[in-house]
């Protein structure tokens, strides 16, 4: 007959670590005000195109402000690749971040992750160094295009919210 007291303990220490492996977003995860795409493979001869778009500024009467977006590229392995910082983003005006499967080193397929990092509500900057802030209204779409045609191959604007770092996660 097997022994309850072990069965609690195993089930217990199971319940523990599952918790603990939940309570800390993974370091590669970046955690800020901004989106994040999922992982999109691109090859050879193609490109990877991150663009903000500041479609104007959301608070009435108009505020003069500062939009910086944080444009970023991080591998497979959760490691930055590429990042652009706009240095102001007047309502109306878009920038972008190119990464050429060519500037990569290997050859074939691989898996790239577009992050933008929209702003703080504190303004007082997610990275060191940067300002940002949220009074400016930001869309932003992931694109593939063949680098020698210009053809967009794939476009998408299905990116999702980034942990917030603010909030400890359960």
């Amino acid at each position: 007959m097997m022994d309850f007291r072990l069965v609690f303990l195993v089930g217990s220490m199971t319940v523990f670590l599952a918790a603990q492996s939940g309570a800390q977003t993974p370091p590669s995860v970046p955690t800020a005000p901004g989106v994040g795409f999922a992982m999109q493979g691109f090859a050879l001869g193609e490109t990877l195109r991150l663009v903000v778009l500041n479609a104007g500024n959301t608070v009435f009467p108009p505020a003069p402000t500062q939009c910086r977006p944080i444009l970023q590229f991080y591998d497979s392995q959760g490691q930055l690749i590429k990042q652009k910082t706009v240095s102001d983003l007047a309502p109306g005006s878009a920038d972008m971040l190119d990464m050429s499967r060519d500037e990569l080193p290997g050859i074939g397929r691989v898996e790239t992750r577009g992050v933008a990092i929209t702003g703080s509500s504190t303004s007082m900057g997610v990275l060191p160094g940067t300002a940002v802030n949220l009074t400016c209204n930001l869309l932003v779409t992931l694109e593939i295009f063949d680098s020698n045609t210009g053809r967009t191959i794939l476009e998408t604007t299905d990116s999702k919210p980034l942990p917030d770092s603010t909030v400890p996660t359960q």
